[in-house]
């Protein structure tokens, strides 16, 4: 967090009087970074904010360059400037975030924030996401992503207003890459590659849980500590128990391994019918543990492996 004069600065330089564009901040930022990896040496600070402050139409920029140098010096990780440091602290738009998103070294995704994200942007439950459901997550994501910068320095929210035509040409780019199978849609599991989530959680446990481990367990899942899983919590649970014992994978081959949503779907399915008692669609600790120990998992990985079988028999069909 900042002082108090320190913020008095920052937030005189972030009002509304003063504007930084994307194509100003970009071709200064090029000037540091000129491979585009979100980041400048330390030591090229003084001369990179010097830069960009001739673009925004200051009396003085002395003290506002004395204030950030400071501030990013005091920030800095491995003798290096994060750009979206730089481009929170300055007034700069929402579409540097777009473009340099990446940079965000809390990049990691939990599962249950992934399957949160999933359902609220798979619109139509179709199980995949359309270039139309596609750029509100993104814009959701980047908004986050300036938010949590934001924060982290005390400071007021600018109006996030993205380029619409920079952001349908981050889209497309997105597609190309993430879009594997070429059908026009982003699926479950590309879509696990592109927002990098986090490892499977259950392969660290043992195969036989003591108590200890169990609680862990539920405590990962449960994120809102209501005492159930439920909706994205359990199908995040339900996700890491069908890749439980799978390869370590990469964020470039994880889409070729991982969980769609019919598979996701037919496997909570099948948990539930296993233990849900009480006919309550939640799991409490109790019968997380039933699901652990009895090993379902073996027969759910069965009956994935066939859908996927069968989906690739189709696609052959079909070509």
């Amino acid at each position: 967090m900042l002082s108090q004069s320190q913020l008095q600065i920052i937030n005189e330089l972030r009002s509304e009087q003063y504007n930084l564009s994307y194509e100003d901040f970009r071709r200064t930022w090029l000037l540091f970074d000129p491979c585009e990896g979100g980041s400048t040496d330390v030591e090229n600070v003084e001369n990179c904010i010097r830069e960009l402050l001739s673009n925004v139409q200051v009396e003085s920029f002395s003290p506002y360059k004395e204030v950030l140098a400071e501030i990013l010096r005091g920030n800095s990780h491995a003798s290096v400037i994060n750009v979206l440091d730089i481009a929170t602290l300055l007034p700069t738009s929402a579409d540097m975030f777009i473009k340099y998103y990446d940079a965000d070294n809390d990049s990691e995704t939990s599962s249950v924030d992934f399957l949160r994200i999933w359902r609220e942007h798979d619109l139509d439950a179709n199980g995949a996401l359309d270039k139309i459901e596609t750029s509100e997550l993104v814009s959701k994501i980047v908004r986050g992503i300036k938010e949590k910068y934001e924060e982290s320095y005390g400071l007021k929210q600018r109006k996030f207003e993205v380029n619409p035509a920079l952001l349908n040409n981050f889209v497309h780019e997105l597609f190309i890459i993430g879009d594997a199978d070429k059908n026009g849609l982003i699926e479950l599991r590309e879509l696990a590659a592109i927002l990098n989530v986090e490892k499977n959680f259950l392969d660290i446990c043992p195969k036989k849980l003591q108590q200890k481990q169990l609680n862990e367990i539920f405590a990962h899942y449960d994120k809102d500590g209501s005492g159930s899983v439920e909706g994205p919590e359990f199908l995040a649970f339900v996700r890491d128990v069908i890749r439980i014992d799978d390869k370590p994978l990469s964020r470039l081959t994880r889409k070729e391994s991982d969980v769609n949503a019919e598979e996701l779907e037919l496997a909570g399915s099948m948990i539930m019918g296993f233990v849900d008692q009480d006919n309550d669609g939640k799991l409490d600790k109790q019968e997380m543990g039933v699901v652990m120990q009895k090993k379902p998992p073996k027969l759910i990985k069965n009956q994935t492996a066939f859908i996927r079988l069968q989906r690739s028999f189709d696609q052959e069909e079909n070509q």
